[in-house]
């Protein structure tokens, strides 16, 4: 593989994930070939990938030397890294600036093994600045914590995704949330799928999308909210005009519920993916979205997200 990447003419895009078998030999081979390439964005997961006991006795720098070799590569100008905790030492370390990349950016996937180290994560949310992808899904986040991550997100002007998918956040973390989206302005995707949120919590979340100006997709799937959860988002996409994609799916918003949605989309021109599937409504409802498909052509109704 590195020997044909090498000789690549073609090549300009590259997304590569290293093994758990993956050694610093491979990763200096994997440098090679990228030298001699013509690769400009290159997403590196490196999730997997475990130093050796030897080199872990080695300061932190030197374990990842080579990676940011590979970072600064003059034609690499996109360079994005996924890493998991056991890697995120690599979040802590500040070599020199790239000379050449224009864009740099970090995601950070959390295991649900790792879940009493919320406040070193957090603390890199406030210092790190190419952190832009945060996976907190499934590691049993309350609402305890959600107020302190919305706190930091009042201030962070770097996290594009945030994902709290499969937790257990409630009212009072929702609203939490929803306060620091009034002032947030680089967040753009956030899942709260699989929360305990309810109509309140929704409620909040939709007032904060009368202001927000950045968020375009927002996950609700699962959130144990009716009609009048939903009725607050409609009037929310009454005067939003950047949220693109909304899941409201597995929700019981009813056929009142869904009429609302397709009332609102009469004046929103920017919503295009609404997912409700196993959203509870009947005849009422699939005919209001039907009469809606008709009149909005950029509209899809999704079955899942």
């Amino acid at each position: 593989f590195y020997s044909a990447l090498g000789r690549a003419r073609s090549v300009y895009e590259l997304d590569i994930d290293l093994e758990w078998d993956c050694t610093t030999s491979d990763i200096e081979s994997l440098e090679f070939a990228l030298r001699n390439s013509r690769v400009s964005i290159l997403r590196l997961d490196i999730q997997k990938y475990r130093t050796s006991i030897a080199s872990r006795l080695l300061p932190t720098l030197t374990q990842y030397e080579a990676i940011f070799r590979i970072r600064d590569l003059p034609q690499v100008k996109v360079f994005h890294i996924v890493i998991s905790y056991e890697n995120i030492k690599f979040l802590g370390i500040s070599p020199r600036a790239s000379t050449h990349a224009s864009k740099i950016s970090c995601e950070l996937i959390v295991g649900a093994s790792r879940r009493g180290d919320f406040g070193v994560i957090t603390r890199i949310l406030k210092t790190n600045p190419t952190l832009t992808t945060l996976n907190f899904e499934f590691n049993n986040i309350e609402d305890d914590k959600a107020k302190i991550l919305a706190e930091v997100l009042k201030t962070n002007s770097t996290l594009t995704t945030l994902n709290l998918a499969i937790n257990n956040i409630r009212v009072d973390g929702a609203s939490a949330l929803a306060e620091a989206l009034k002032t947030n302005s680089t967040l753009t995707t956030l899942s709260l799928r699989a929360n305990i949120i309810g109509d309140d919590g929704v409620k909040a979340l939709a007032e904060a999308l009368k202001t927000n100006s950045t968020l375009t997709t927002l996950n609700l799937k699962r959130n144990y909210f009716e009609v009048d959860g939903v009725r607050a988002l409609a009037e929310a996409l009454k005067i939003n005009s950047t949220l693109v994609t909304l899941s409201v799916a597995s929700n019981n918003i009813g056929d009142d519920g869904t009429k609302a949605l397709v009332e609102a989309l009469k004046t929103n021109s920017t919503l295009v993916n609404l997912h409700l599937s196993s959203s509870f409504f009947g005849d009422d409802g699939t005919n209001a979205l039907v009469e809606a498909l008709m009149t909005n052509s950029r509209l899809r109704i999704m079955d899942d997200f």
